[in-house]
């Protein structure tokens, strides 16, 4: 998908208060879809708890004309609102593979994992969820099937993807600047705005790097310490 890095996701005018607003929103603002209720659904971890939307996904142009529909399965995990939802397709539209940046059962990747973090620690109404990254998503696919793909962005996949995110976050390549600003960033518990800023800048971490510091704070230390070893 295209390398978003805009945390604030407030689309829709809909005043949404709790879950019930915006699972009715959802149903409301998209017709296809319906809500199923709570279920039991599989992941790395084990069995968990998602409540579940699923049906179909009509992208629309912009004179809301169908362009065409998707079947697809939306899950939101027990930490709703600080949660990112799952998308998967559930029909034959596209190819189940990393050129679609789908896994092999349909589950789609939206965001690189740690902009996902950072976007669930903020809060995310499912309601903008739908309106934000379904047609996106599959404007995109449908260009990369059928259109000309050339000037598509897209994330890498794997650790390329998280080499390529630390280069446009912090706004260089040079390897040995992305690992200090990382071990650096780890040496603190959190940002202090008056620190000396990560990337060894003359400048106080608020005025250089203090956005980005708070954003690497919403994935986990023992991640980033992985993630050091990329730039070794």
């Amino acid at each position: 998908m295209l390398p978003v890095t805009n945390l604030i996701l407030r689309t829709s005018n809909k005043k949404i208060k709790n879950f019930e607003d915006d699972k009715d929103s959802v149903v409301e603002l998209n017709p296809g879809l319906r809500y199923d209720g709570v279920v039991n659904i599989r992941n790395k971890k084990g069995v968990e708890k998602y409540k579940r939307f699923s049906g179909q996904y009509y992208l629309l142009d912009a004179d809301k004309h169908l362009i065409e529909s998707f079947e697809v399965v939306i899950a939101v995990d027990s930490k709703y609102p600080n949660s990112f939802p799952i998308l998967m397709l559930c029909d034959d539209h596209f190819e189940k593979s990393l050129k679609y940046h789908m896994d092999e059962n349909g589950g789609i990747c939206l965001e690189h994992t740690y902009i996902a973090n950072a976007i669930a620690a903020g809060g995310l109404r499912v309601t903008d969820f739908v309106d934000y990254y379904l047609p996106r998503y599959f404007s995109w696919a449908l260009v990369k099937k059928f259109g000309d793909a050339t000037g598509l962005e897209e994330w890498d996949h794997h650790e390329k993807g998280t080499i390529e995110l630390y280069q446009i976050l912090i706004g260089v390549s040079d390897k040995e600047v992305i690992r200090t600003f990382l071990e650096r960033c780890l040496a603190e518990p959190k940002p202090r705005r008056n620190t000396p800023c990560y990337c060894g800048a003359d400048a106080k971490l608020k005025d250089c790097h203090w956005k980005e510091a708070l954003f690497l704070h919403c994935t986990s230390r023992s991640q980033i310490k992985k993630d050091v070893t990329l730039f070794e």
